[in-house]
């Protein structure tokens, strides 16, 4: 019976807060992304989870790689895994195709995600273009690199690779900007 009560509550609250979204954001439908798993500490923004395309796409991050030794490290690694399964599987629920986006566990540990990209149509061109970010790194990460770059080749995107470093603040590059005309 309490177990009920603090459920109830919480549709109620989780009802009121979509309901509100819905009327600020001028939108049909909201979804709550973190339900059964909240969004893990190693990807507090959801832009290092997933990135959204047009035709219904989704990159969504995948670890890939030998996990850490650290209990803490497994613990938070699993953390991130349970919520991107839980994300792929809302994404694939409302029409997306998820393509993986991989991500070494270093470079999760380390803040750095590709999905973290910009993409854009080039007006000069008519090109659909991806700014990649890409770290410097070992030859696995390389190779990671090479992958996701051919990822969104397939999905007809010029890959343009952008050294960053904003993932030392904690960000990335699709974190720095807001809209690019």
């Amino acid at each position: 019976m309490i177990w009920k009560g603090i459920y109830d509550k919480r549709i109620s609250s989780d009802a009121k807060i979509v309901n509100n979204l819905k009327n600020a954001l001028n939108v049909e439908k909201v979804f709550v992304i973190g339900r059964e798993n909240v969004q893990p500490s190693l990807m507090f923004h959801l832009d290092q989870a997933m990135i959204l395309l047009p035709d219904k796409v989704a990159g969504v991050t995948k670890v890939v790689g030998k996990k850490p030794g650290t209990r803490q490290q497994k613990r938070d690694i699993e953390e991130v895994e349970a919520f991107l399964v839980e994300l792929r599987a809302l994404l694939q629920k409302i029409g997306y195709r998820v393509v993986d986006i991989d991500t070494s566990v270093n470079n999760l540990l380390n803040h750095q995600h590709y999905v973290n990209a910009i993409p854009y149509v080039d007006h000069r061109t008519n090109q659909k273009t991806i700014l990649m970010p890409v770290f410097s790194g070992t030859s696995f990460e390389q190779k990671l690199e090479n992958k996701n770059t051919a990822v969104f080749q397939l999905l007809g995107y010029r890959v343009i690779r952008v050294p960053s470093r904003t993932y030392k603040l904690n960000g990335g590059i699709h974190c720095l900007i807001n809209v690019i005309e």
